[in-house]
């Protein structure tokens, strides 16, 4: 109504018939129920996988023109008796895994909240903050957390170990785990690692600092946008610390089961609606090789950041 009144009383004062007033629907897309329709749609059958990741604003993957074939029943095999059984979907990891993911979470959360205050006092200090300027802010964040990320890390990957084996050294543990866990440190925590977390922190300041020059605004609102940007929040934290925890999880389960010969391996989701299409698609390939990838295209968790599932 507001807009066929402005397009009747008002748009004829500009004199222009072209034109028309307009506006972007505010209500949010339910992705919920597009998730729910598209895995739906894959799993009976009725949608390929490319028809259900369209239903999600997803490109096209290779191969994904197939619809959904249900895993054939496994057949027995010569190996080695081990136990295979379905953890309880609600708590599918183990208890020291999910307190250790909460121990990060908070850690986390003070990290940010730290760097937040730090790069906003150095920005603010400035006499006119420039583009420029962001560089010259000490991004170095694996020298000033780098001893705690590892100890974080390292903790998942050698308790993960430690279950999936109990049977391995102390020693093998502290070897394999202390490896995984620098070299893990080091791509997050430096600008130029493979998943930093660094780079998409500092692309993001230098960005406030764009829209505080194009704006003309003050210097104490810049300082209030980067503290009250998503990239300093708990939610941030929260998502870093679920993603780290599961990928230290996964790597220690593989390695566990590799050290093992163990020869296949399975994909488990929480089993509710807020699990990825994906991830359901994982789930539904059964038992697979241990070398083998999962449609996702991973070799264990996380299929994506946030991912709760376990393999």
């Amino acid at each position: 109504r507001l807009r066929e009144a402005l397009n009747e009383r008002l748009l004829p004062f500009f004199g222009d018939p072209t034109l028309v007033f307009d506006f972007d629907d505010p209500v949010p897309a339910n992705r919920e129920l597009r998730l729910q329709e598209a895995k739906e749609g894959f799993v009976s059958g009725f949608l390929t996988k490319n028809e259900a990741r369209s239903r999600l604003g997803e490109g096209e993957i290779e191969g994904g023109d197939e619809f959904f074939t249900p895993p054939t029943p496994p057949v027995a095999r010569a190996i080695a008796p081990v136990e295979m059984k379905d953890a309880d979907p609600t708590d599918i990891k183990p208890d020291p895994i999910d307190s250790a993911e909460m121990a990060m979470q908070n850690a986390w959360a003070k990290r940010l909240s730290k760097e937040a205050t730090s790069i906003a006092s150095y920005l603010v200090n400035l006499t006119k903050a420039e583009v420029s300027d962001v560089d010259g802010y000490d991004w170095n964040w694996e020298r000033r957390y780098g001893d705690t990320v590892q100890e974080e890390i390292r903790f998942v990957h050698a308790t993960s170990l430690q279950i999936g084996f109990p049977g391995m050294g102390a020693d093998q543990v502290a070897r394999l785990s202390s490896a995984y866990a620098s070299q893990r440190a080091g791509e997050l925590l430096t600008l130029d690692g493979s998943v930093s977390i660094v780079r998409r922190t500092r692309e993001t300041v230098q960005q406030l600092v764009v829209n505080n020059i194009e704006t003309g605004e003050s210097l104490n609102k810049l300082r209030k946008s980067i503290v009250e940007d998503l990239q300093f929040s708990r939610a941030r934290a929260d998502m870093v610390a679920r993603t780290e925890t599961a990928t230290a999880f996964g790597q220690g389960q593989m390695t566990a089961a590799k050290s093992q010969n163990k020869n296949e391996k399975r994909w488990m989701t929480q089993s509710d609606e807020a699990v990825d299409l994906d991830c359901v698609i994982n789930a539904a390939d059964g038992w697979i090789g241990m070398e083998q990838p999962f449609s996702s295209g991973q070799d264990t968790v996380p299929a994506h950041p946030s991912c709760r599932c376990t393999v």
